[in-house]
C-alpha cells in the first residue's frame, strides 16, 4: 500500500491511538494485530472473548475473537492464503468499530449472534508474504475431500488441523472466509473431477446429497445481495456475484468442502 514495501509494512509497530481509529488502509504484521487484539478484549463495549485454537507451523497462535454471547454461533475467517490479507483486514476493521464505534448493524450483530472471527488462519505465510504456510503448503488444498472424491485425503499441517478441531467443537450454522484477487461469493463444493461439470453444483453436491443443500444458495445470496445493493460489481462473469466453486474451477481438499461436507457448516 502506498510507495512502501512489504517488509515495511510488516515492520511497522503496534499503530493505534487510544481512541482514534487505526489507518485502515495500512497493514502491520502479526505482532501488531496481535496487540490490537488484546487491547479490544480491554476495552470493547461487548462480550469479546479472545484465545488462541492452536498454533501455526513456526508457533504463531491462530486468534480466534468471539464477539456477543447470546444467539447461533456464526463464523468468518481471513488470510488462509498468506498473501491475500484483504480479509485478515476487513475482520481487523469490523471488530475495532464494532468496540469502538458500532454502527446500528453491528450493534444488532453483536447483540444477536455469537460471532467467532479468526482474522489470519496462516500467520506464517503472511510474514513471509507468500501463499502457502511455513512449510509452503496451500492451506486450501489441505482438507479432507468429501466421500467419493478421487485421490488420497490431504494429510492437514497444523493450522488446517486447528481448524478443523476448532470447528467441530462449536456448533457453527453458517461460515464465510475472505480471499482476495476476485468479487464473487463461492459455495460449495469445490471438488468436481468428471468428464462433464453438467448440471452444476455437480456430483457429489447433487441436491439429495446433503441435509442442508436447499440451504446453500439463500444463504450465500442473503450476503450477495446485501453486497450488491451496497453498490460492488462482480463483473460480467458473474452478473449476480453469485458462483459454485466447481463451475469456476475445481480444486480438491478446500476448507468450505470440509466444513460443508463434514461439519454441517
Amino acid at each position: 500500500i502506498g510507495a512502501i514495501s512489504f517488509a515495511e509494512e510488516k515492520a511497522r509497530g503496534y499503530m493505534d491511538t487510544a481512541g482514534e481509529e487505526p489507518e485502515w488502509d495500512q497493514y502491520c504484521g502479526y505482532d501488531c494485530m496481535t496487540e490490537r487484539l488484546r487491547l479490544l478484549e480491554q476495552e470493547c463495549r461487548f462480550p469479546f472473548q479472545l484465545s488462541s485454537i492452536g498454533e501455526s507451523v513456526q508457533g504463531r497462535n491462530l486468534w480466534a475473537v468471539k464477539v456477543g454471547d447470546t444467539g447461533p454461533e456464526v463464523l468468518l475467517g481471513g488470510n488462509i492464503h498468506g498473501d491475500e490479507p484483504v480479509g485478515n483486514q476487513a475482520i481487523q476493521r469490523w471488530l475495532w468499530e464494532t468496540c469502538n464505534n458500532p454502527s446500528d448493524e453491528q450493534v444488532e450483530a453483536a447483540l444477536g449472534a455469537q460471532a467467532w472471527f479468526v482474522p489470519n488462519l496462516n500467520p506464517d505465510g503472511y510474514e513471509a508474504n507468500r501463499r502457502g504456510n511455513a512449510n509452503n503448503v496451500d492451506l486450501n488444498r489441505n482438507f479432507p475431500q468429501p466421500t467419493g472424491a478421487p485421490g488420497t485425503p490431504a494429510t492437514p499441517d497444523a493450522e488446517a488441523a486447528a481448524w478443523m478441531a476448532f470447528v467441530l467443537a462449536h456448533d457453527f450454522s453458517v461460515s464465510t472466509h475472505f480471499h482476495g484477487g476476485a468479487v464473487v461469493c463461492n459455495t460449495a463444493y469445490d471438488n468436481c473431477y468428471t468428464a462433464e461439470i453438467v448440471p452444476r453444483p455437480c456430483p457429489p453436491a447433487l441436491p439429495s446429497f446433503h441435509p442442508r443443500a436447499d440451504d446453500v444458495l439463500p444463504s450465500s445470496r442473503s450476503y450477495c445481495d446485501a453486497m450488491m445493493a451496497a453498490g460492488v460489481s462482480c463483473g460480467s462473469q458473474w452478473p449476480d456475484c453469485q458462483t459454485n466453486g466447481a463451475s469456476w474451477y475445481q480444486i480438491r481438499g478446500s476448507q468450505q468442502d470440509w466444513e460443508f461436507h463434514f461439519a454441517n457448516v
